[in-house]
């Protein structure tokens, strides 16, 4: 009996059929190429600058009463790490600014020598911290994770401010994929 190529049960389906599964079978999201070349990339541990892991943006908003004037208030948040992960949160400030709104953008880094892993990076900003900033226009900040009792550098721009915080911040998605 002849069998047509293509035709269905042919040899000719069956090799079309492994060459899409095959070509499936390579495929790979952004996200996993990012994590492949990551994982075959050895940390250069003696390095003495790396690209900031993730970019954060802040707004604080001082809240006046009669007993503390302006130094207790209100921040929200958002941050995207270098894997395209959004993540926003809101928690409450102790500080002064020269204005009841203050706000940062900022670079951060994990404070550690090796560049972090993508869910290193997400056990990080996801969860509850505590920070402290201050800034005259260029500024920085420490962060504290209780999660992972990691912590962060970040630099960048502040209005006049100073404080301390503590956030709750909450992973939203992956901006990229």
């Amino acid at each position: 009996a002849f069998m047509a190529l293509g035709a269905p049960g042919s040899a000719g389906d069956l090799a079309a059929a492994l060459a899409g599964s095959t070509a499936m079978r390579y495929q790979t999201s952004l996200r996993e190429q990012r994590a492949i070349a990551r994982a075959h990339v050895e940390p250069r541990i003696d390095a003495i600058w790396r690209w900031p892991d993730f970019f954060s943006v802040s707004v604080n908003v001082a809240i006046p009463n009669p007993w503390t004037g302006t130094l207790l208030g209100a921040t929200g948040a958002a941050t995207l790490d270098e894997n395209g992960e959004l993540y926003v949160g809101a928690g409450g400030s102790v500080g002064s600014s020269l204005t009841l709104i203050s706000g940062s953008a900022a670079f951060g880094w994990l404070n550690q020598a090796a560049p972090p892993t993508a869910p290193q990076l997400q056990r990080f900003l996801a969860g509850r911290g505590f920070n402290a900033s201050a800034g005259y226009w260029i500024g920085g900040a420490y962060s504290y994770t209780i999660e992972t009792g990691e912590s962060s550098t970040s630099l960048g721009f502040f209005s006049p401010q100073a404080g301390v915080g503590y956030t709750y911040s909450w992973h939203v998605g992956d901006l990229w994929d």
